[in-house]
């Protein structure tokens, strides 16, 4: 079974609980990913993972959860889709500019190249 180690965001202290939720089959998870929780009541809610996720055997589990069973799980992830800016834009059209200066300079200084 695959596991991860979150912390709850609503939670700001370094310090605060970790929980161990089950990780879908083929699915893997990084530590600081923003993903999203389903405890045993069907309550959702936003966590960070703490470890990365691992498969690992059911004495492992066993051993870590000190006997009890891993009944929550990870429902999702977040991913973070930045916007195109105008300055951004921008950016790329003046680079684009500049590489078009450099090599008509370097075309007309060096007529040999």
């Amino acid at each position: 079974m695959y596991i991860v180690q979150v912390r709850h965001i609503q939670v700001q202290d370094k310090n605060a609980k970790r929980y161990t939720y089950k990780v879908p089959d083929n699915e893997s998870l990084n530590k600081g990913d923003m993903v999203l929780t389903r405890n045993v009541n069907g309550k959702e809610s936003v966590a960070i993972c703490v470890t990365d996720s691992e498969n690992l055997s059911t004495n492992a589990i066993d051993m870590i959860m000190c006997g009890a069973e891993v009944l929550s799980e990870v429902v999702g992830i977040y991913k973070f889709c930045k916007f195109k800016t105008e300055s951004e834009i921008d950016l790329k059209n003046t680079a684009s500019e500049y590489t078009q200066a450099i090599a008509k300079y370097h075309t007309a200084t060096n007529p040999e190249v």
